[in-house]
């Protein structure tokens, strides 16, 4: 089952200071979606996930791309461990 429908109750439920402490929300294949990259931002901060480029890539989802194969986007995404798994263990266990 796909992550997706659950991340924007996830947001949600995050306690308002969780939320100015975040620069980055890191998550696997599964939370690759515009609308959750979208959400992230109005929230303040960026969802990392890995993220490819077609033929036809569009110039926000390159910026995307361009940012998850830098540097620090894999500094950043090698730290998923610790960010949404425990993110969801910890809201599914409350």
């Amino acid at each position: 089952m796909s992550d997706k429908p659950v991340y924007p109750t996830l947001l949600h439920r995050l306690p308002s200071e969780a939320i100015k402490k975040t620069h980055y929300m890191v998550g696997d294949p599964g939370y690759n979606d515009q609308s959750l990259y979208e959400l992230s931002m109005t929230k303040g901060f960026q969802l990392v996930c890995p993220v490819r480029r077609y033929k036809k890539t569009n110039e926000e989802r390159v910026k995307l791309v361009d940012f998850y194969e830098s540097a620090p986007g894999q500094v950043i995404y090698s730290r998923r461990s610790t960010s949404i798994e425990p993110l969801i263990e910890h809201i599914n266990t409350n």
